[in-house]
């Protein structure tokens, strides 16, 4: 018979913070890619700042949320590379303020629940 060994809530919350310190980074690729639009690089350094800052949560609700914030950074970064070939940021602008001001949010409310 097969035991697998459930990771103990110090292996999670390490685990967690590794994965909020590689969305952190991720947002430079992000801003590197938008810097000839002023408005989208502030967002993302303010989307990068309220994540940066992320308590490490070891609950499942939470952790789902990070992959959702980290799938919608993917879907940010092809949004960037087409509106850099277009000249027209409106749509990633929207993607961005919509991860910083709904998902973050929502995250951040989350973890705080005791």
């Amino acid at each position: 018979m097969w035991f697998f060994k459930r990771k103990n809530k110090t292996e999670q919350l390490l685990n967690n913070k590794h994965h909020i310190e590689a969305m952190a980074a991720s947002i430079d690729v992000l801003i590197s890619l938008g810097q000839e639009n002023e408005e989208l690089v502030a967002t993302l350094k303010a989307m990068q700042d309220k994540i940066k800052y992320f308590n490490p949560s070891d609950k499942s609700d939470v952790l789902d949320l990070d992959k959702k914030i980290e799938n919608k950074l993917g879907d940010l970064k092809i949004d960037i590379t087409k509106a850099k070939q277009k000249g027209e940021y409106a749509n990633a602008l929207s993607l961005a303020n919509e991860i910083k001001d709904v998902l973050v949010v929502e995250r951040n409310a989350k973890a705080n629940l005791r």
